[in-house]
């Protein structure tokens, strides 16, 4: 799905639980960011890559080529309106809540049904090319003759035949299977999934 959008305006018919989906997202970034801290005493860290240069980045390469990072808040928000416009759909508000707030690295946690990482976007560089994964999947569900959802996590082991989707018609979260559609309801919306999460170290 590759290394890892303004919400649109509220659809009618579906609920507007943007707000409470970016404020689960933080809430979870928050977490995260403490366990770091208190497990490992300072923010998290991983292989500096001058070919994807981030806003993220908060140090220098130390002698082992490592970096610290934060998540960063984008202002403007990002937008998926590309997208929208070339399936002639909109999308679920909670998409653009998830993804178009933040630049991040992957975030992994554990859920009740095992262990996963939240998918983001490490820099305008990556969000294009998130955009392009998810364009690419959506007109393999139509294809498909499948309803649209938006992937939102990869489930551990990294070969696993599962991810974790967005409904595009209801918000609910769903365990998917690569080319088979859902298989269980995670949860009725993404603040809620969110909130069932506990942060990991990768």
């Amino acid at each position: 799905m590759g290394r890892r959008m303004s919400p649109p305006t509220h659809i009618p018919g579906k609920p507007a639980s943007a707000d409470g989906a970016l404020v689960a997202l933080e809430d979870f970034q928050r977490r995260f960011l403490d366990l770091h801290q208190a497990q490992r005493g300072g923010p998290p860290r991983q292989p500096f890559d001058p070919d994807w240069p981030s806003p993220c980045q908060r140090s220098a390469a130390d002698a082992d080529g490592l970096i610290d990072w934060l998540p960063v808040r984008r202002e403007p928000p990002g937008s998926f309106d590309n997208i929208a416009r070339a399936l002639e759909i909109e999308l679920h508000p909670d998409a653009g809540a998830y993804y178009a707030h933040y630049y991040s690295d992957a975030l992994p946690a554990s859920h009740p049904r095992g262990e996963l990482n939240l998918l983001a976007a490490w820099s305008e560089r990556d969000f294009a090319r998130l955009q392009e994964n998810l364009l690419g999947h959506l007109h393999a569900q139509r294809r498909e003759k499948r309803p649209p959802t938006l992937f939102i996590a990869t489930c551990e082991p990294d070969d696993s035949a599962f991810f974790i989707s967005l409904d595009n018609a209801s918000g609910a979260v769903l365990l998917e299977e690569v080319g088979r559609g859902p298989k269980e309801r995670l949860a009725d919306s993404l603040g809620e999934f969110l909130r069932q999460l506990q942060p990991r170290l990768a």
